[in-house]
């Protein structure tokens, strides 16, 4: 992995939607030595062998999606996110609180790669750029593609959702 402008280590990142093997991702990711925090979700009945979510990334990713009423679960989830939602107050605070978890995390162990994963992160995408940019980042996407109809299957089992819906 190279090295960054403003001596940042690159950040790996895991991309994926929900169900679709993003913690299968970041659990390799991590065994092979790339830092994920230790504020990380614990597992659950969904997923037993963890998570692998920073919880501070999810939380901010949560709040925008609701401000913005676009949250997966929610009547909206699926919608596109509105015209101009990277200039809302709601992206603003976002993205500061982003960035600040990415500096704080990034600096407590500068000699390794640090990498998240939180299935949001597709939707907010275009405000993740903004962050890299802004911190003089590449980041480095390691994208998890699951075949739609076992997506499908797992989120029915997982989280009762209808096939129409899921």
């Amino acid at each position: 992995a190279r090295l960054c402008g403003a001596g940042l280590s690159p950040v790996g990142v895991v991309l994926g939607l929900d169900r679709s093997g993003t913690a299968v991702g970041m659990s390799v990711l991590s065994s092979l030595g790339v830092d994920c925090g230790e504020d990380l979700i614990p597992a659950g009945r969904s997923n037993l062998a963890g998570f692998w979510e920073h919880a501070e990334i999810v939380a901010v990713q949560e709040k925008l999606l609701a401000r913005l009423d676009r949250v997966w679960h929610g009547p909206h989830g699926t919608f596109p996110l509105p015209e101009g939602w990277r200039d809302t107050e709601a992206a603003t605070e976002a993205r500061e609180a982003l960035i600040a978890i990415l500096r704080r995390e990034i600096a407590a162990h500068p000699e390794r790669v640090w990498g998240f994963k939180d299935p949001r992160t597709m939707r907010l995408w275009p405000m993740w750029l903004e962050i890299f940019d802004t911190l003089h980042i590449d980041p480095v996407p390691v994208v998890m593609v699951r075949h739609p109809d076992a997506v499908e299957r797992s989120l029915a089992k997982h989280n009762g959702l209808s096939p129409s819906r899921a």
